[in-house]
Protein backbone atom coordinates (compact mmCIF):
# COMPACT_ATOMS: atom_id res chain seq x y z
CA UNK A 1 0.00 0.00 0.00
CA UNK A 2 0.79 3.71 0.32
CA UNK A 3 1.62 3.33 4.06
CA UNK A 4 4.17 5.58 5.67
CA UNK A 5 4.69 3.71 8.34
CA UNK A 6 4.66 6.24 11.77
CA UNK A 7 5.69 4.88 15.48
CA UNK A 8 4.78 6.92 18.63
CA UNK A 9 6.32 4.92 21.91
CA UNK A 10 4.65 5.77 25.31
CA UNK A 11 6.05 5.03 28.49
CA UNK A 12 4.39 2.99 31.45
CA UNK A 13 2.93 6.80 32.94
CA UNK A 14 1.40 7.05 29.38
CA UNK A 15 3.79 9.84 28.90
CA UNK A 16 4.64 10.10 25.02
CA UNK A 17 8.62 9.53 24.28
CA UNK A 18 9.55 9.88 20.78
CA UNK A 19 7.48 9.69 17.38
CA UNK A 20 8.98 9.38 13.89
CA UNK A 21 8.33 7.92 10.53
CA UNK A 22 10.12 4.35 10.03
CA UNK A 23 12.43 4.10 13.70
CA UNK A 24 12.52 5.00 16.96
CA UNK A 25 15.95 4.24 18.89
CA UNK A 26 15.45 5.35 22.09
CA UNK A 27 17.17 5.01 25.90
CA UNK A 28 14.02 4.10 28.36
CA UNK A 29 14.39 5.42 31.45
CA UNK A 30 11.46 3.88 33.10
CA UNK A 31 10.80 0.32 33.98
CA UNK A 32 7.38 -1.07 32.91
CA UNK A 33 5.59 -1.68 29.92
CA UNK A 34 5.78 0.55 27.01
CA UNK A 35 3.20 1.19 24.12
CA UNK A 36 3.80 1.57 20.39
CA UNK A 37 1.22 3.23 18.10
CA UNK A 38 1.53 2.34 14.53
CA UNK A 39 -0.11 4.43 12.00
CA UNK A 40 0.35 5.95 8.00
CA UNK A 41 2.02 9.49 8.77
CA UNK A 42 -0.48 10.78 7.05
CA UNK A 43 -3.84 9.19 8.83
CA UNK A 44 -4.92 8.52 5.32
CA UNK A 45 -3.23 5.30 4.07
CA UNK A 46 -3.50 1.75 4.58
CA UNK A 47 -1.12 -0.74 3.90
CA UNK A 48 1.18 -3.57 5.78
CA UNK A 49 4.48 -2.99 8.15
CA UNK A 50 6.72 -4.54 9.97
CA UNK A 51 7.88 -3.86 13.74
CA UNK A 52 10.64 -5.18 15.11
CA UNK A 53 12.59 -3.83 18.69
CA UNK A 54 15.61 -4.66 20.11
CA UNK A 55 17.14 -3.82 23.15
CA UNK A 56 20.70 -2.80 22.56
CA UNK A 57 22.51 -2.65 25.83
CA UNK A 58 22.45 -6.14 27.40
CA UNK A 59 20.60 -7.73 23.78
CA UNK A 60 20.26 -11.23 23.12
CA UNK A 61 22.13 -10.70 20.39
CA UNK A 62 25.09 -13.69 18.75
CA UNK A 63 27.93 -13.16 20.08
CA UNK A 64 31.06 -12.88 17.69
CA UNK A 65 35.16 -13.30 18.34
CA UNK A 66 37.17 -10.96 16.32
CA UNK A 67 37.69 -12.11 13.29
CA UNK A 68 34.85 -14.84 13.31
CA UNK A 69 33.11 -15.02 10.17
CA UNK A 70 29.21 -14.98 10.48
CA UNK A 71 26.83 -16.39 7.83
CA UNK A 72 23.04 -15.86 8.31
CA UNK A 73 20.18 -15.07 6.56
CA UNK A 74 17.45 -11.87 6.25
CA UNK A 75 13.81 -13.39 5.55
CA UNK A 76 10.61 -12.13 5.39
CA UNK A 77 10.03 -13.31 8.72
CA UNK A 78 13.19 -11.72 10.38
CA UNK A 79 14.35 -8.74 8.67
CA UNK A 80 17.18 -7.15 11.10
CA UNK A 81 20.02 -10.30 12.74
CA UNK A 82 21.47 -8.59 15.90
CA UNK A 83 25.21 -9.56 16.91
CA UNK A 84 27.28 -8.63 19.71
CA UNK A 85 31.01 -8.17 20.29
CA UNK A 86 33.46 -7.10 23.16
CA UNK A 87 36.04 -4.37 22.49
CA UNK A 88 38.58 -2.07 24.95
CA UNK A 89 38.29 1.49 25.17
CA UNK A 90 40.05 3.35 21.75
CA UNK A 91 39.89 -0.42 19.90
CA UNK A 92 39.86 0.40 16.37
CA UNK A 93 37.03 -1.70 14.35
CA UNK A 94 36.33 -2.94 10.82
CA UNK A 95 33.00 -4.38 10.01
CA UNK A 96 32.36 -5.75 6.97
CA UNK A 97 29.15 -7.53 5.59
CA UNK A 98 29.42 -8.95 1.71
CA UNK A 99 25.90 -10.92 -0.01
CA UNK A 100 25.97 -13.02 -2.68
CA UNK A 101 22.67 -11.64 -3.59
CA UNK A 102 22.12 -8.69 -6.37
CA UNK A 103 18.89 -7.37 -4.25
CA UNK A 104 19.92 -7.98 -0.85
CA UNK A 105 21.99 -4.59 0.60
CA UNK A 106 23.76 -5.06 3.89
CA UNK A 107 23.24 -2.64 5.86
CA UNK A 108 24.87 -2.36 9.02
CA UNK A 109 24.07 0.12 12.81
CA UNK A 110 26.32 0.25 15.14
CA UNK A 111 25.15 0.69 19.05
CA UNK A 112 27.80 1.33 22.11
CA UNK A 113 26.97 -0.55 25.35
CA UNK A 114 24.81 2.31 26.88
CA UNK A 115 22.64 1.75 23.51
CA UNK A 116 23.29 4.77 21.59
CA UNK A 117 23.74 4.20 18.04
CA UNK A 118 27.57 5.00 16.64
CA UNK A 119 27.52 4.34 12.98
CA UNK A 120 25.19 3.36 10.17
CA UNK A 121 26.38 2.09 6.64
CA UNK A 122 25.96 -0.11 3.76
CA UNK A 123 28.40 -2.80 3.85
CA UNK A 124 31.19 -1.66 6.02
CA UNK A 125 31.19 0.30 8.72
CA UNK A 126 35.32 1.81 10.52
CA UNK A 127 35.26 3.14 13.77
CA UNK A 128 37.39 4.01 16.88
CA UNK A 129 35.56 3.24 19.85
CA UNK A 130 35.46 5.18 22.93
CA UNK A 131 33.58 2.63 25.55
CA UNK A 132 34.82 -1.19 26.88
CA UNK A 133 32.30 -3.06 26.81
CA UNK A 134 30.06 -5.09 24.38
CA UNK A 135 28.73 -3.58 21.35
CA UNK A 136 26.09 -4.26 19.28
CA UNK A 137 25.73 -5.07 15.33
CA UNK A 138 22.20 -4.76 13.63
CA UNK A 139 22.60 -6.34 9.89
CA UNK A 140 18.96 -5.69 7.89
CA UNK A 141 18.64 -5.17 4.15
CA UNK A 142 19.12 -1.28 3.44
CA UNK A 143 15.20 -0.42 2.62
CA UNK A 144 13.66 -3.42 4.62
CA UNK A 145 12.16 -4.47 1.50
CA UNK A 146 15.12 -7.74 0.48
CA UNK A 147 16.04 -10.87 1.40
CA UNK A 148 18.61 -13.07 1.28
CA UNK A 149 21.90 -14.65 2.49
CA UNK A 150 25.03 -12.63 4.09
CA UNK A 151 28.41 -12.45 5.52
CA UNK A 152 29.46 -10.72 8.49
CA UNK A 153 32.98 -10.27 9.96
CA UNK A 154 34.42 -7.53 12.45
CA UNK A 155 38.42 -6.95 13.14
CA UNK A 156 40.30 -4.88 15.57
CA UNK A 157 42.60 -2.69 13.81
CA UNK A 158 44.80 -1.59 16.40
CA UNK A 159 45.13 -5.26 17.67
CA UNK A 160 44.41 -7.65 15.22
CA UNK A 161 43.17 -11.09 16.03
CA UNK A 162 43.60 -14.11 13.74
CA UNK A 163 46.17 -12.62 11.27
CA UNK A 164 48.84 -14.32 8.91
CA UNK A 165 51.98 -12.63 8.32
CA UNK A 166 52.74 -12.09 4.91
CA UNK A 167 56.18 -11.57 3.45
CA UNK A 168 57.74 -8.70 0.90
Amino acid sequence: GSLYAYLELYGPDGTRLAGARGAIDKALTLTGKHTIIIRDEYNSYTGDYSLVWARLNNSCATALNCGQVATGSISTNERFKLYSFTASANDSVTIRATTPSIYLYAYLELYAPDGSRLAYSTNKIDKTLTLAGTYTIIVRDEYNDETGDYYLIWQRLNNPCNTTPINC
